[in-house]
């Protein structure tokens, strides 16, 4: 009788640590945690026969640049990693080490990402985006 004691205390222990972990992912599934968004003004260019679509985001401290290519008549630079074409200057200064995300693409139609993180974002400040194409298009906001 002595070694029933024991079990039951592991295993009403057990039990309550599994439903202590159920209902905390519970709770962290259902979480909103959205952050206030901005979405700024859509800008388009086209040029060397594609289309160019920049629509940047201000989240917080960070902004999200999602970028659109659109090409029937020129593929090749739905392939290119962009980064490597472009400078994004904010508030006069450079941002270095790009990433581009691709999040949908098509025969004829890229999109994908840059996330600019740990800036400060306030009203007044400018964000430039240079593409270094022939010739060079440039997008700019005032936030």
């Amino acid at each position: 009788m002595g070694n029933v004691k024991p079990v039951y205390r592991r295993l009403i222990f057990y039990a309550l640590l599994v439903a202590f972990i159920i209902t905390g992912t519970h709770l962290l599934q259902h979480k909103d945690i959205s952050l206030p968004t901005t979405q700024l003004d859509t800008k388009e260019y086209i040029i060397s026969k594609s289309k160019f679509l920049i629509t940047p985001y201000l989240i917080d401290s960070h902004i999200k640049l999602v970028i659109s290519i659109e090409s029937f008549e020129n593929p090749d630079i739905l392939t290119q990693n962009i980064a490597e074409f472009l400078l994004i200057t904010f508030s006069g200064t450079p941002i270095e080490n790009l990433n581009w995300i691709i999040t949908k693409q098509s025969q004829s139609m890229v999109e994908g990402t840059i996330h600019l993180d740990s800036l400060v974002v306030s009203e007044g400040k400018k964000l430039v985006i240079d593409f270094f194409l022939e010739p060079n298009i440039t997008f700019s906001w005032l936030l």
